[in-house]
């Protein structure tokens, strides 16, 4: 039966309810389960894809594709799972927007880089025009902590040039680093990777054996 029930289509089912004194028959509307446009009860709203259920709301619940430029007057919230890009024009300006997933992975910043397995480790951004905003966690099993002092390599993009490091927000690093406590993490001028600082940010951190966790989060400014 259920193979046979096209999403498309509407159906009535009749419902009949007996008993020893009478019957009841009720006719019940299934309305199709995808509706491609939908006008709100309240003559304000529009859905596309889906049923129309905020009002004052232009709501598309389909992939779209702008094949020419979009001109947007207010600012637009990006929320999603996926990666984009999209430039736009907000009250005469050009803005880029851009999202997704980065891969953070640790490394020396001049030295032999460690041996390692990776545990877990996430990493998004956002960015609008040059501000891009980071954050990331991961877990890493470190069998050979390598040379020279500790750093995420992998940044989406290269920082500006002009900053004298960038300092970004701390999560947690902890396990397998040395200069405890008060550690942070540094993106130098244009680089795609982040020192990591102990000590007030007075000393660099090095990898040491065993299971470490670092995360980080923050705005910098890109080079563009």
């Amino acid at each position: 039966m259920a193979s046979e029930i096209d999403i498309d289509k509407e159906y009535t089912f009749t419902l009949e309810v007996k008993d020893y004194f009478s019957t009841t028959v009720q006719n019940i509307s299934v309305p199709t389960a995808f509706t491609l446009m939908d006008f709100n009860a309240s003559g304000r709203a529009l859905a596309i894809g889906k049923v129309s259920t905020q009002d004052n709301t232009f709501n598309i619940a389909l992939k779209t594709i702008f094949e020419n430029s979009a001109e947007f007057h207010s600012l637009t919230n990006f929320e999603s799972g996926t990666n984009f890009n999209s430039t736009t024009t907000i009250n005469g300006e050009r803005v880029i927007f851009e999202g997704g997933s980065w891969t953070p992975s640790i490394r020396s910043i001049n030295g032999t880089n460690p041996t390692y397995t990776v545990q877990y480790r996430y990493g998004r951004y956002k960015r609008i025009n040059n501000l891009c905003y980071i954050t990331f966690y991961g877990k890493w099993s470190i069998t050979d902590a390598g040379t020279d002092y500790a750093c995420i390599t992998g940044l989406p993009y290269v920082s500006s040039n002009e900053m004298v490091g960038q300092a970004l927000s701390l999560n947690q690093i902890y396990g397998a680093i040395n200069r405890n406590p008060t550690r942070t993490g540094i993106i130098p001028d244009s680089s795609s990777r982040i020192h990591l600082l102990g000590e007030n940010g007075a000393f660099a951190c090095q990898w040491q054996t065993g299971d470490v966790w670092v995360g980080l989060s923050g705005f910098y400014l890109i080079a563009t």
